[in-house]
């Protein structure tokens, strides 16, 4: 059964609060109409309340082969593209020697990239997530090492950017990347579950500062900001739900009396849990299931706008992480993993991406 959704809806509070409320709302926003079918031009597709829409993700590429004996199920995670338009991504245990690879859209065919740390010659990285910035050089998040790493696409050398000694907390699991368009990075870091929410949000300034966005998450995953990047949107893989929260120019997450500017947008009830997502220009969120082979397609205000489902059926291919819009284009990208190795999916999205950091 498709996962359904259930939306938590305002409810109204006492007439002496109303002046707040009106002005929270008017700060929020209340966005543009959402999205519907894609059309064939590549142009936005218009407004539609017809109901959720189906998609079939086609067969893209073969990424991995099918596991044999004692190996891992293949994790791949993270496509994103740089601005020479060039496809990357990454695979949690590593495949082949490598775990960041990039993929030729034309032939199909994927390269291992090797990546070396000069003061760490034995250094296996461990990549759960990448993002480009704009100078052309590319973060990686170093599960395993605990760290987020800044690499150099000329050499392929890494440099420690944030590691766990820094958060000054016991453990840091860095899981999912965004940049703002200043260069501000956030960070989900995937800890904690309903009974001990420890996992955290950080933002890691362009000028080196680290501070915590929003703290008690049961494991943050997938990450992204809005258009007007007025919004901060996030997946809590335990408590299977998707959040948003208000953020004001500095990154902080906006404050009210009474009340701070987080909410639930979506409840979900299978199969699988949320991980990783992406936001196309009108504030649509795409979230991609773990174990769920699947991903929902969402308006900012939790409606269910459309299901990607994969061509050919997801027995074999359950662990939908993440995907990728390319920049300028509905073009879309969901990476798949399994019994059946790693494979990229294609389908077209409601709307374009907006302009990411790396392409500004």
């Amino acid at each position: 059964m498709p996962a359904r959704t259930t939306h938590r809806r305002r409810r109204g509070i006492a007439v002496a609060l109303a002046p707040l409320l009106l002005t929270a709302l008017v700060l929020v926003g209340q966005g543009q109409a959402a999205a519907g079918p894609p059309d064939q031009t590549g142009a936005d597709s218009p407004a539609t309340h017809d109901g959720p829409r189906q998609i079939v993700a086609k067969r893209f590429a073969q990424l991995q082969k099918a596991p044999k004996g004692s190996e891992a199920l293949p994790v791949p995670e993270s496509p994103a593209f740089n601005r020479k338009g060039d496809l990357y991504w990454v695979t949690v245990w590593g495949y082949k020697g490598f775990s960041l690879y990039k993929t030729n859209l034309h032939t199909k065919k994927s390269t291992g990239v090797k990546v070396t740390d000069p003061l760490n010659p034995t250094w296996a990285p461990a990549f759960v997530a990448i993002a480009f910035h704009k100078d052309g050089s590319l973060y990686a998040a170093d599960f395993a090492g605990q760290k987020i790493v800044k690499i150099d696409t000329t050499t392929w050398t890494s440099t420690d950017v944030l590691t766990r000694a820094q958060t000054g907390a016991a453990t840091f699991y860095p899981d999912d990347l965004v940049f703002d368009r200043a260069g501000n990075l956030f960070i989900t870091d995937l800890q904690g579950d309903v009974t001990n929410p420890k996992g955290r949000i950080y933002r890691y300034s362009a000028t080196g500062q680290l501070s915590v966005v929003v703290d008690h998450l049961a494991s943050p995953n997938g990450i992204a900001l809005s258009p007007d990047q007025k919004e901060l949107w996030f997946s809590e893989y335990h408590a299977n739900r998707l959040l948003r929260a208000g953020l004001d120019p500095d990154g902080s997450v906006t404050e009210f009396p009474y009340f701070s500017l987080i909410e639930v947008i979506a409840n979900f009830d299978g199969p699988g849990l949320p991980d990783s997502l992406k936001v196309d220009r009108r504030n649509n969120v795409y979230q991609a299931f773990y174990r769920g082979g699947h991903l929902l397609v969402l308006s900012e205000f939790g409606e269910h706008l459309a299901e990607v489902t994969l061509q050919g059926g997801s027995e074999e291919f359950r662990q939908t992480t993440n995907l990728v819009i390319k920049p300028g284009t509905r073009d879309a990208y969901l990476i798949a993993g399994g019994t059946g190795g790693a494979r990229f999916y294609s389908f077209t999205a409601l709307n374009k991406a907006p302009k990411p950091f790396s392409h500004r």
